[in-house]
């Protein structure tokens, strides 16, 4: 969590096992049109953020593996919304951000309410309270999202929520293709699996 090269979450993907959900996939949901990302206005201002924590605002960012991903909570306006009512300097110091994104019991809780409705997913314990924080942070500042609608978390949150749960392992922001071409590999890999398992039987 000191960097975000490695929740990246950000180049290499495991194809998902049948039934799994996949990262992301079932983030809280409206149209794209209320989904308030800044990544294309930004795309073409974060060049100079790889390796450099200039472009944070809050005083709580790391250096992150992408320029998309080096994002402050300052930069996004429905964080910086939630942060407003508060009056805080920074998402993570906000009286609601530890209750809700870092309490274990409640991240349980919450995963259990997920699991209901779209199933377990195959994960270890701190992947699966990071996942959920991830979850609980965007339905706290975006409510919903657009189908297949994503959007990047700021850095400092993202750290601080790495910071809580580690696993060594993390895997940054993917775009939807990127889903599409796992779950692509995932498919192709089982089916040629289940063609072996038939020819060793024969």
């Amino acid at each position: 969590m000191a960097s975000s090269s490695s929740d990246s979450e950000d180049s290499i993907c495991t194809p998902p096992p049948i039934g799994d959900i996949a990262p992301y996939q079932f983030e809280p949901s409206t149209s794209e049109d209320e989904a308030d990302e800044p990544n294309e206005e930004i795309d073409e201002e974060l060049l100079p953020r790889i390796g450099n924590i200039d472009w944070c605002q809050c005083g709580n960012c790391v250096e992150m593996s992408t320029e998309r991903e080096s994002l402050c909570c300052k930069e996004i306006s429905k964080v910086l919304a939630v942060m407003d009512e508060a009056e805080c300097n920074c998402i993570i110091e906000h009286a609601g951000f530890e209750p809700a994104c870092l309490n274990a019991t409640v991240l349980r809780i919450a995963y259990y309410s997920y699991k209901q409705y779209y199933g377990g997913l195959d994960l270890e314990t701190h992947e699966q309270l990071r996942y959920t924080a991830y979850r609980q942070l965007v339905r706290w500042c975006w409510q919903f999202l657009g189908k297949d609608v994503r959007v990047v978390l700021p850095s400092c949150a993202v750290n601080k929520i790495r910071a809580s749960f580690p696993s060594g392992h993390y895997t940054g922001f993917l775009l939807v293709r990127n889903l599409l071409t796992c779950s692509a590999i995932a498919l192709s890999f089982i089916g040629w699996c289940r063609i072996l398992h038939r020819g060793g039987g024969d």
